[in-house]
């Protein structure tokens, strides 16, 4: 059967949308050498449009396929022919695998930067890009103080990084008292907030950090005595590296309370997998009380033992629940257990292919309180749509 499915409505993607760029990752266990019998399906409402055998090679990180909106309402299914390679998230091949892909298709396209729609929401969770490991990154803030408030004199701001370990204990921190730890360093205090740009910045070497250090904090207080958030205008908490914005945290209406905790990192290993040197950043957005990180350390406990998904919203589940059976993109096969996940990546555009398949009509829409399905007995990427399903949207669908 299907393993995974990516669904796509044409009909409600931006007219600024010229691609959709699928992208096949490894995300622990092996390479795409250790898939056996994977294939891409794709279907319309009428069945199989396309059935591609997933290239085997030692890469781990693939562009296998894209669509292509080619106007008046239709869509082109294209092969990528683009050699793996190493990684496991799209975003360790922007450049130059997906970015050639992109230049093929809209001669002239700029380079794929690292800069993503950089506002995020609480509980987002990007990944680190695999570059960015090699090379220091940072958390920055900074902040502008209301007209009328202290006549001048400004609001005084700290960033400080707390660092827990596995067992979730309390290990070190890095501030303006103490700016080094770890490979982390402290940019150094700035008592009002003066000046353009970020006003204090935490610099991380992440190949540096310990491998018993698995979750860093990133917390913000307001020093200046009789004074809140809400004080604060035009503030901001970033993750830059590698030239480019990971995210942003907006803080332009605080609450009237002194601290907040805006942010984490933590090993990927959350996601199953064991031990790994990689990272990922999310976004709290907890205010707290207490004008140092000290009385912070409670709460970022507690925020250590939950599972990043838990903090979106969806089912409750432990970190260590989390960490001893993966819940998402699972995939057995007879001599080991691999992960494996799909991305849909639309830049402004996108690659060397081959067209495969009749256009994509839009035109057709299902209810949107209906969903398509795929007769379970088709098998190994074969499926048809059931009977009745007279309006369907394109779908894109892989099996491995």
């Amino acid at each position: 059967g299907y393993d995974e499915m990516i669904w796509v409505q044409p009909h409600r993607l931006p007219e600024s949308v010229h691609l959709i760029i699928f992208v096949v990752g490894i995300y622990h266990g092996g390479t795409l050498m250790d898939v056996d019998n994977g294939f891409i399906s794709v279907f319309d409402i009428h069945g199989v449009v396309a059935r591609i055998p997933l290239a085997r090679s030692f890469g781990s990180v693939d562009c296998v396929a894209l669509m292509k909106n080619c106007g008046e309402g239709v869509w082109n299914f294209h092969k990528v022919d683009e050699s793996a390679q190493a990684g496991q998230h799209f975003v360790d091949i922007l450049e130059p695998t997906i970015g050639n892909v992109i230049r093929k298709h809209i001669p002239g396209a700029p380079q794929c930067k690292m800069t993503f729609n950089a506002t995020m929401q609480k509980g987002h969770v990007v990944d680190v890009p695999l570059g960015w490991l090699e090379a220091t990154c940072s958390v920055g803030i900074g902040w502008d103080v209301m007209p009328s408030v202290r006549m001048g004199k400004g609001v005084d701001l700290d960033v400080s990084a707390v660092l827990f370990n596995e067992e979730h204990d309390y290990i070190g921190s890095v501030t303006c008292d103490e700016p080094e730890l770890f490979g982390a360093r402290h940019s150094g205090d700035n008592p009002n907030g003066s000046g353009i740009g970020d006003d204090e910045h935490i610099d991380l070497d992440l190949c540096m950090i310990p491998e018993h250090v698995s979750q860093i904090f990133f917390v913000v207080n307001v020093r200046t005595p009789g004074f809140y958030l809400s004080y604060i205008q035009s503030g901001y908490c970033r993750f830059v590296g590698g030239g480019g914005e990971l995210g942003r945290y907006d803080f332009a209406h605080g609450e009237k309370k002194p601290g907040k905790i805006f942010a984490r990192l933590l090993r990927s290993s959350w996601r199953g997998g064991g031990p790994t040197n990689r990272w990922c950043f999310q976004m709290i957005g907890k205010y707290c009380f207490g004008r140092s990180w000290h009385a912070s350390v409670p709460t970022m406990r507690e925020i250590c033992r939950t599972c990043p998904l838990e903090l979106q919203g969806r089912s409750r589940l432990s970190l260590d629940q989390s960490n001893a059976a993966p819940m998402r993109h699972q995939v057995s096969d007879a001599s080991s257990r691999k992960r494996s996940r799909r991305y849909v990546h639309h830049e402004n555009g996108p690659t060397c292919s081959v067209s495969l398949s009749e256009s994509l009509s839009p035109s057709q829409a299902i209810p949107e309180d209906s969903e398509p399905s795929t007769n379970p007995t088709g098998g190994g990427g074969g499926g048809q749509l059931l009977q009745g399903q007279t309006q369907g949207r394109a779908r894109f669908l892989m099996s491995l």
